[in-house]
């Protein structure tokens, strides 16, 4: 009763604020959902993107959750009382969430899964493994895909202020069961990553929403790196409203779509990224082991069990070096050495904390003046040296 109350409640304070309505159909071509429990698999744009398709088809459905939620008592009673969700697995052979699925199943109910794990930086859509596909032949259920557009626009990770925007959510295709029995994991594998895989700025070519940031460039040092016509790197200097190059003394700035304006090679930041990318791929190669390529000092530095949770007792002040093959942190005095190819998972949690996975644990580093995406860039390209 609790559930339902709350969930009714935050049905109708979405839909007023989100102007959201009831969406039933496929594409506009009469395809309705099915009535038996179905598997929602969707790009990842936000944090609301639960909720919101929860509303769009208004159903219960559990759904696939960030192991953050659960970290603190108030998030964890909602999270899994109140809303229906199961933690998703820390490490690569968890796989207790998987039979919390089933159970699910069981019990007649939806899922809700974003394969995708996170939010891209960059507009777009995060490439997934193929696990998803195996996990959803495990299960057995129709799958319909859905598409996210446009809510990166309201405050993309790296953005210092929200914008107005509006999203939009398709219900793009359905997947039968008698299908999904005839098709091999690479095939839905496939269909899964072409079908999910979502550019916003290829939705906002078409729609031209305006976005009106207050100072559109702010904070994008903590994802640039690389300027998108000469390619230097290093050499871009960042105001709140502009991006100048040193080398080339070309100027770059945000419209208020969100397109890049002053560039010859990128008319957006997904562009700008795949550039950075093919420029710090070649740019690594010459650094010998011994060289610090990237330095950052008054870090926050923590350091968990890959399966717990970050506590703020074990925060401690830490300046980092990254060099070819590893990453020293030094904190208190001692130094601890992180080899790189014992990472399986880099990326950025919440807006600006760089997150690293090994088997055994996990480590965060952050401040204001950090630039973890940049470091993840950087990352990236020397794992694949």
């Amino acid at each position: 009763m609790f559930r339902r109350i709350f969930q009714g409640i935050v049905a109708i304070i979405m839909r007023i604020v989100y102007k959201l309505s009831p969406k039933v159909s496929f594409d506009d071509n009469g395809i309705v959902l099915p009535k038996e429990p179905v598997l929602f698999l969707s790009n990842h744009q936000g944090n609301l993107d639960a909720l919101k398709l929860r509303v769009h088809c208004k159903r219960r459905i559990v759904f696939v959750v960030h192991e953050e939620v659960y970290r603190r008592g108030l998030y964890r009673l909602i999270a899994k009382h109140l809303i229906d969700t199961i933690k998703r697995g820390c490490s690569k052979t968890d796989i207790g969430y998987i039979k919390e699925l089933f159970r699910a199943k069981q019990r007649n109910l939806s899922i809700g899964i974003y394969p995708e794990g996170g939010i891209n930086y960059f507009n777009d859509s995060i490439r997934f493994g193929e696990s998803t596909a195996k996990l959803c032949k495990k299960l057995d259920m129709p799958i319909v895909l859905v598409n996210v557009n446009g809510a990166t626009f309201g405050r993309p990770r790296w953005a210092k202020h929200q914008a107005n925007y509006r999203s939009e959510t398709k219900f793009k295709r359905l997947i039968t069961r008698e299908e999904l029995q005839n098709l091999s994991v690479a095939e839905l594998d496939a269909i899964l990553q072409t079908e999910l895989y979502v550019n916003d700025y290829d939705w906002q070519r078409a729609n031209l929403m305006p976005v009106n940031r207050i100072e559109p460039c702010a904070n994008l040092e903590r994802a640039l790196c690389v300027c998108p016509d000469c390619n230097s790197i290093g050499d871009l200097k960042f105001s709140s409203n502009s991006v100048y190059c040193r080398h080339c003394n070309h100027t770059f700035t945000l419209d208020k779509y969100d397109f890049v304006v002053g560039s010859d090679n990128a008319t957006d930041l997904v562009q700008w990224n795949a550039i950075q990318t093919k420029a710090l791929d070649k740019y690594v190669k010459k650094f010998n082991p011994s060289d610090v390529i990237l330095q950052a000092d008054n870090l926050i530095y923590n350091k968990a069990d890959l399966n717990g949770y970050f506590r703020k007792h074990n925060q401690t002040n830490a300046g980092a070096k990254l060099y070819c093959d590893r990453i020293e942190i030094t904190s208190n005095g001692n130094t601890e050495i992180y080899q790189l190819a014992e990472f399986f998972k880099v990326y950025v949690e919440f807006g600006n904390v760089l997150q690293l996975h090994c088997d055994d644990y996990k480590i965060r580093l952050t401040s204001d003046n950090f630039f973890a995406q940049v470091w993840v860039s950087y990352i990236h390209s020397l794992l694949k040296k």
